[in-house]
């Protein structure tokens, strides 16, 4: 009996053995059995074909598995047992190369346009656009990334990525970096990192080189420096130390070293210093008595040089440190006299230095000089006083 929908091919059997021989009736009983054999498991259903199902609802349906390259023979190329969609010179098409030393020995390449454009490596690295993917990486792309949102638990990115959108990393990300020899969540080694907006650190920011800032640093927590900050502002809204950890008793901390300012001081509470060094106070100076009293004292300097008669005196005018109050509530007296040391100066101690009219509103004073020999006597040099005066 002739299977339904397969007469043809049962008459062309029989058309090919119309006077056989018994080796030919031998042989097409066989042919005869594996075709009804084969028959069992295909049906053809209108013009589609099924392999394990009576009921195939496409041009092939199989109930199964298919075996390509089953000899393991493939050699790396489209037209050596690999699926190929459909025909022409840019071939499209999937394969498991079999030849030893390739980045995909063992795994599956995704051919387009003639050319491997995805490797999926036998140990389960995923390589975009490479020839041999990194085996230390699960995804390996060789170009440039672009997302809207972008979510894994470890990346590493040796060229370019551009997201659109968001980057959500739940474990570690890696900029041209080795991720198997740090801790940190994000790595960028060497190159710049640009932030066009605002970056919150809910821990330690950590520099090991330089930290320059073009506007301002504004910190609600304490500032640690080992090393370099430089910036147009600097600004500490709590505590700021120096050299070591901030200290809450005092709003700036420098630990150990020497601190140098190149413009004016203010101070508005009290200055407490173990010991005040100086080579010059600009020549004048004031002093804030540290009791009850309104207590103040300046210093002030003069230069003298002049040359006097035997006998003669002069009266030089000084100004000293500005005060508060009258004439009676300063006092003003010359307290070193520093002699030029050449020789025709040498005698200035003939001289007599005498302190009167004190003008506490023009803030000046007179010092009478003079030449107590009978001789003319030369004087040059800067004469010191110091006054006291109670606010």
């Amino acid at each position: 009996m002739v299977p339904p929908g397969n007469y043809h091919f049962y008459a062309a059997l029989h058309r090919n053995n119309f006077a056989p021989s018994n080796h030919k009736i031998m042989q097409n009983l066989k042919l005869i059995f594996a075709a009804l054999l084969l028959l069992v498991h295909v049906a053809v259903s209108s013009q589609n074909v099924g392999i394990g199902t009576a009921t195939p609802n496409k041009k092939l349906s199989v109930a199964g598995s298919i075996a390509v390259d089953h000899n393991n023979a493939n050699t790396g190329t489209l037209d050596s047992a690999a699926l190929v969609f459909g025909t022409g010179p840019s071939l499209v098409g999937i394969f498991s190369q079999k030849t030893p030393g390739s980045g995909s020995y063992k795994g599956l390449d995704f051919w387009t346009n003639g050319q491997r454009r995805m490797i999926i490596t036998e140990d389960g690295t995923i390589g975009i656009n490479v020839q041999n993917p990194d085996p230390n990486s699960k995804l390996f792309v060789g170009g440039k990334i672009e997302s809207y949102t972008f979510e894994t638990n470890s990346a590493t990115i040796n060229a370019n990525a551009s997201i659109g959108s968001d980057l959500n990393v739940g474990d570690q990300l890696f900029i041209n970096g080795t991720p198997f020899y740090s801790n940190n969540r994000l790595v960028v080694n060497e190159g710049d990192s640009y932030f066009g907006g605002n970056g919150h650190f809910t821990g330690y920011l950590v520099t090991d080189g330089f930290l320059t800032v073009n506007d301002g640093i504004s910190a609600d927590e304490d500032i640690y420096s080992w090393g370099q900050v430089r910036g147009a502002t600097l600004r500490a809204t709590s505590h700021m130390a120096v050299g070591g950890l901030a200290d809450p008793a005092y709003r700036l901390r420098v630990w150990d070293g020497n601190s140098r300012f190149g413009g004016d001081v203010q101070v508005t509470g009290n200055l407490d210093a173990g010991e005040i060094t100086t080579s010059t106070i600009n020549g004048t100076g004031v002093v804030h008595s540290a009791g009850p009293t309104s207590l103040r004292m300046g210093f002030d300097a003069v230069v003298i040089n002049l040359t006097l008669s035997g006998g003669s005196q002069i009266d030089v005018t000084a100004y000293i440190t500005d005060f508060e109050g009258g004439a009676g509530d300063v006092r003003v007296m010359i307290s070193q006299f520093v002699s030029d040391p050449l020789p025709q100066y040498a005698n200035w101690h003939d001289y007599s230095f005498h302190v009167h009219s004190v003008d506490p509103v023009n803030d000046t004073c007179k010092v009478r000089l003079t030449n107590t020999t009978n001789g003319n006597l030369s004087i040059k040099g800067t004469l010191c006083l110091t006054s006291v005066a109670k606010d």
